[in-house]
């Protein structure tokens, strides 16, 4: 019905309405791209099929970023169109001079954008320079650090300004780049085991250990310590899967479904039963449970279209975890 105004003075309003979900902005693709000649729709248009991961999107992404100020979205629609592996040079080129201006830009703009030419990846190694630059700016230097680290080893460059930061973030964007385990290492081993303040880098750290290289034994006590407690056990799933094999599904299928839900620790949770494959056979009722179901998952996002678009992502990683655990249904 939204599809049918999009000609018609009401246009606006409902591209922007079918933009508000993922799932129907693909259905309407094709009237999505005709969209994008409408003057006052073409930029929820671009947004929509962006969201999407159409490439038709670029071009209207691209001028928004050169001639216009994006909405905040449009890290978002970054991260969506990275998700599907393909390269867009234009629009890292775009998103490079809207960077470069970031100290007249508005700041939950720019640490959107970071966000989204971040989650481009390798994709996005044009925008090295900019990023760098940013680690100097003191508001933006904690997403830009992450964000070097998602483009990997093309960011080495960046490697003598990031070592300057402390802490946990820096560390993983480090190993992310380097592949060195010198920086898991050395943040791990300031770390209680057993006790005091988990950090929110911990399990990312012992994760990359454990899928990479191998644990040191007070690594491993560490990791055991997080497996015992309640949502850090999602979030180290991956870790103790790689660390301890099989000797760890009867534990990771007792603790793990109980999370998939979780707008928390839902990730890690679908991740883990991921990369046990077939071993999570028993708990395909959980996934096939949450997949069939008719109520949105409790999520907590800004704004009811922006929890819409990430009930969607989390049903299409379940779907694709259960394509992992098992045969098709």
């Amino acid at each position: 019905a939204c599809a049918a105004l999009f000609g018609s003075p009401l246009g606006q309003v409902a591209v922007e309405t079918v933009g508000g979900s993922l799932t129907a902005s693909r259905l309407t693709a094709d009237l999505l791209a005709g969209a994008l000649e409408i003057p006052g729709s073409a930029e929820q248009a671009a947004l929509a099929l962006g969201g999407a991961g159409d490439e038709r999107s670029v071009p209207g992404l691209c001028a928004m970023l050169d001639h216009a100020m994006p909405p905040d979205r449009i890290g978002e629609v970054l991260a969506d169109l990275g998700r599907t592996g393909r390269e867009h040079p234009e629009l890292v080129a775009s998103a490079r001079g809207l960077l470069s201006r970031a100290e007249e830009t508005e700041p939950g703009l720019v640490r959107s954008l970071i966000f989204g030419v971040g989650r481009l990846g390798p994709a996005a190694s044009a925008a090295v320079p900019e990023l760098t630059r940013l680690l100097d700016s003191g508001e933006f230097a904690a997403p830009a650090v992450c964000a070097l680290g998602r483009i990997g080893p093309a960011a080495v460059a960046a490697v003598p300004l990031v070592e300057r930061f402390p802490g946990g973030p820096a560390a993983h964007a480090l190993v992310l780049i380097t592949g060195d385990r010198r920086y898991p290492d050395g943040y791990l081993a300031g770390r209680p085991v057993g006790s005091g303040r988990i950090s929110a880098d911990t399990p990312a750290l012992l994760t990359w250990l454990a899928v990479n290289a191998e644990l040191t034994s007070r690594q491993a006590d560490q990791l055991d310590f997080l497996a015992g407690r309640p949502g850090h056990q999602a979030a180290v799933g991956v870790a103790r899967w790689h660390h301890a094999g099989p000797a760890a599904a009867d534990d990771l299928l007792r603790t793990i479904p109980r999370y998939l839900a979780d707008a928390i620790w839902g990730p890690p949770a679908v991740a883990t039963l991921t990369a046990m494959g077939p071993s999570a056979a028993p708990a395909l009722a959980d996934l096939d449970r949450l997949i069939d179901s008719r109520t949105r998952l409790g999520l907590y996002e800004e704004g009811l279209d922006r929890e819409t678009r990430e009930d969607e992502r989390r049903l299409a990683a379940l779907r694709s975890a259960r394509l992992s655990v098992g045969p098709g249904r």
